[in-house]
């Protein structure tokens, strides 16, 4: 079953500012063999998976195998932009047409076990390899008209831009789960590990010619292989004190490491050869290290209201090996509460719910390099961003009708300081290393 988290508690990460998503596996008990084959086939999308599973007693495996391929399609592109240079009084108009070619692929395959070892000792594991990869090219058309503060034109300049786009990723993912109940209903321990090894591939190409010249004036090609490591280790442990008190508490560690290597090379006119760019290539090297513990209490208030408090505690430190720059390391204190009341015969409730969210900009806000795939639109991160900050109050009333209906409705107030957001600033000229670009957006990260 999936069950939808409005107001997450202490137990759950604090990042993201919205709700979460709890996916619930019902436990499979079936002795012997079976299996599942799943495809679907359409003119766009195609799926496919297999999925076999042996139980012998107490033990059972299981292993499986999926795809899925979105077919090449043609998607329109069009950017119609007006900008005013006031210092050199003119005005631009940018007109961008063209198209792209996209198609995508992407297949995953593991196997994992269960072992109840005892009848309260249960250890799980899995191993599965990921594969994905896109491919995109296409065309634009662009006309750019100046005009002075006159209205007179003073140039029309017709280019015509190709490119192409390509991302191959392959990841190793595995973990490995304990789960210990003891004698007392609902006291439980469970112990997660969990970890991956990824390495992400991107690569572009693009050219920009005038409309009456065969070769082209410009041209970019970059190829960026990285690796990316994360690990997750938790744990945590339940504790009934009596029918109407329920204590949790927990620990957990999320440690990132991202290598990124980024070859960009800059066509030369003269020679028609490509050279490297010092300018935009780079090895950049990011860590990021989440320190988090909690404590959290269900109880009662006689029969009339019910109430789980608790208060989550999260450290982060993420270093960049980017030249003069150092992150500050932060910590935040998560508080949560819901407040509930079950009317007579328990089929309808009503709660009041307060949620305190953390948005940590993650590697690719962060990455202060500049992509230029498109001259006109380049983009870039920010290595001072801050962790947005989310306060999230909900009000809900949920009635269950007993013949397996249900209506639940509610009230939000969600209230975010240090907004992430992108900011696009126009540049009538914008250099990056020995280049000078020509009527810009800078798409930024504040």
């Amino acid at each position: 079953s999936v069950e939808a988290i409005t107001s997450p508690g202490a137990k759950y990460d604090a990042q993201g500012t919205g709700g979460i998503i709890n996916i619930i596996l019902k436990e499979n008990r079936m002795q012997g063999v079976n299996g599942n084959v799943s495809l679907s086939v359409g003119s766009r999308l195609e799926n496919g998976s297999v999925n076999l599973n042996l139980r012998h007693n107490n033990f059972g495996v299981n292993v499986f195998f999926s795809g899925n391929a979105q077919l090449k399609s043609k998607t329109p592109n069009f950017q119609d932009r007006l900008s005013t240079d006031t210092s050199a009084k003119t005005t631009t108009h940018l007109i961008q047409n063209g198209y792209s070619d996209f198609l995508r692929n992407s297949y995953q395959s593991g196997l994992g076990f269960d072992w109840n070892i005892t009848k309260t000792d249960n250890l799980t594991a899995s191993l599965s390899y990921h594969e994905f990869s896109n491919h995109n090219q296409g065309l634009t058309n662009q006309e750019e008209l100046t005009y002075n503060f006159l209205d007179s034109m003073l140039s029309d300049i017709n280019t015509k831009r190709n490119f192409e786009n390509q991302t191959h990723v392959y990841s190793i993912d595995w973990d490995l789960n304990y789960t210990k109940k003891f004698k007392k209903e609902g006291q439980e321990l469970g112990i997660m590990y969990t970890a991956s090894y990824g390495k992400p591939n991107s690569a572009y190409t693009q050219t920009q010619k005038y409309l009456e010249q065969f070769l082209p004036y410009k041209g970019l090609t970059s190829n960026n292989p990285g690796l990316d490591r994360e690990t997750e280790i938790s744990i945590n442990y339940t504790q009934p004190v009596n029918d109407n008190f329920i204590v949790e508490t927990g620990a957990k560690t999320i440690m990132q490491n991202i290598n990124s290597n980024a070859n960009v090379f800059n066509l030369d006119d003269a020679t028609r050869q490509y050279f490297t760019d010092p300018s935009q290539s780079y090895q950049l090297s990011y860590t990021s290290r989440v320190y988090a513990g909690y404590l959290s209490t269900t109880f009662s208030l006689s029969d009339f209201l019910k109430i789980k408090a608790g208060l989550r505690y999260e450290y982060t430190e993420v270093k960049i090996d980017y030249p003069n720059t150092t992150i500050p390391s932060y910590d935040n204190f998560v508080p949560s509460l819901i407040i509930a009341h079950d009317f007579k015969g328990k089929k309808q409730s009503i709660k009041l719910a307060y949620s305190h969210r953390i948005e940590r900009p993650e590697y690719r806000q962060l990455n202060p390099f500049k992509n230029i795939s498109d001259p006109y639109n380049i983009t870039t991160g920010n290595l001072l961003l801050k962790p947005e900050i989310g306060h999230n109050v909900e009000l809900g009333y949920s009635n269950n009708f007993g013949n397996g209906g249900n209506i639940y409705i509610a009230l939000f107030e969600r209230i975010n300081t240090q907004d992430l957001k992108q900011i696009t600033t126009f540049y009538p000229t914008y250099q990056i290393g020995d280049s000078i670009y020509n009527n810009v957006s800078l798409t930024d990260r504040k």
